[in-house]
């Protein structure tokens, strides 16, 4: 592989839009959600029904942790979700705020207590930061291309992420030129064939989350 072939693949930008919260089985179009159940001393809890909703979904999932206390949530669309964890002896536990971005894994550490009496509890706000990732780059949902003072178009929430800057052909990364860049809308390569440029505009007003990959 020579020095060229190796810029390129480092510096190469793909955007992958969520203009609906549609369910589709394509990672650059979902997120997911994984984790582990313990009891009060750190054991793995097997058998534990864990349940999440969104309003981005329809319905609600179920999920039983294995052996290890290990349950995992894959294709969510990207939204806030809750979850329940319930298991016979224990109270019910829930966890709300869990933010589901594009392309990204929550990781949960949910822990359980005995159930002496009737009660509900509440643990603290999931992390936002996917550690199972060494993808580079930034995603930006559809309140932060609100309110930061970005132009009215999806590409231009490229600017967030780090390394970044424009020339004639759209948005560079980490010195490469705008026509080395990938577009992707919903799983679909909307890349222009002659210039490598973006050519497919979008209502900013209908773009849930804007995802930035830059390494």
């Amino acid at each position: 592989m020579n020095f060229r072939t190796i810029k390129v693949l480092m510096t190469v930008l793909l955007l992958v839009i969520m203009v609906t919260p549609a369910l589709v089985a394509q990672t650059s179009t979902s997120g997911s959600i994984e984790g582990r159940v313990t009891d009060s001393s750190g054991a793995a809890l097997p058998g534990v029904t864990v349940e999440i909703s969104s309003p981005n979904m329809q319905g609600t999932k179920t999920e039983v942790s294995d052996a290890k206390g290990k349950f995992r949530f894959s294709v969510l669309p990207p939204g806030t979700y809750g979850l329940r964890a319930t298991l016979s002896g224990f109270s019910p536990t829930k966890q709300g705020s869990i933010n589901v971005s594009l392309s990204r894994v929550v990781t949960l550490d949910v822990r359980m207590s005995s159930a002496v009496t009737e009660q509900i509890t509440v643990t603290a706000a999931a992390p936002v930061v996917d550690i199972t990732s060494t993808t580079s780059g930034a995603n930006v949902t559809a309140q932060a291309m609100q309110s930061l003072p970005l132009a009215r178009n999806y590409v231009a929430a490229a600017q967030v992420a780090p390394g970044t800057a424009t020339d004639a052909s759209g948005p560079t990364v980490y010195g490469s030129s705008g026509a080395e860049n990938q577009y992707i809308i919903d799983g679909l390569n909307v890349t222009g064939v002659r210039d490598g440029q973006n050519f497919k505009q979008l209502n900013i007003d209908f773009v849930q989350e804007v995802e930035v990959k830059t390494g």
